[in-house]
């Protein structure tokens, strides 16, 4: 019995002596997470630039710490936070970064880039809808973040080029072109015929970035 107990004890101390260096690394990792993340809320670029190559270093683990910056209502930390989820390309970050969008934050570009680096499909009809923000940055990034994205947009952005908002056609007909979408073509041919002279103009452009002949005159 004294033996076991002998037993027992040194089995205690030896899964001790094992688990709390792990669980000090541990806090000691998320208390450095923690500190990167205040380091983007300065005004030293250097500081700021050096937090952000850590925290996409660390990755994954970082993520919890991020979206809660993300959400942050300081603007600077969430835009910083947004390019920093986007540049770990983790997948689980995407319904923050989705639900984060809904708010129409000022710096929402930020947050659209992102979710274009990840590249999650799902995202997809959240970027389309962007194309109707009064914000032109909001309208150009959310083009690039599906240009990023690229074939897994066409088939949802081939049924807005009729889109009634003449705002959404526009960029719709540019992204198709730019993303150089041989099957929009006749579609895009469709839309020279429409009553907004922008639209007509995005037309002229994606047929040019098509390399379309069908559309010049005999």
């Amino acid at each position: 019995m004294k033996k076991l107990s002998v037993f027992l004890v040194l089995t205690v101390l030896i899964t001790g002596a094992i688990s709390l260096p792990v669980t000090l690394e541990a806090n000691n990792h998320e208390a450095a997470i923690k500190k990167l993340i205040q380091d983007l809320r300065v005004s030293e670029r250097s500081v700021r630039d050096k937090a952000t190559k850590e925290l996409i270093s660390i990755g994954s683990p970082a993520l919890p710490r991020l979206i809660e910056a993300l959400n942050s209502r300081n603007s600077q930390l969430s835009e910083f936070a947004a390019g920093i989820l986007g540049n770990i390309e983790d997948k689980k970050a995407v319904p923050a970064l989705l639900k984060a969008l809904k708010k129409k934050p000022p710096r929402r570009y930020a947050i659209i880039w992102a979710l274009g680096k990840i590249k999650d499909e799902q995202a997809i009809p959240h970027l389309i809808e962007t194309f109707k923000d009064e914000q032109p940055a909001v309208r150009k990034t959310a083009l690039r973040a599906l240009l990023m994205i690229a074939s897994p947009a066409v088939p949802l952005l081939l049924t807005r080029i009729d889109d009634p908002d003449p705002q959404m056609r526009i960029y719709v007909i540019t992204t198709l072109g730019e993303l150089g979408v041989a099957s929009a073509e006749d579609k895009v041919i469709e839309t020279l015929a429409d009553q907004d002279d922008e639209v007509r103009e995005a037309a002229c452009r994606a047929l040019g970035y098509l390399g379309s002949k069908k559309a010049v005159a005999p």
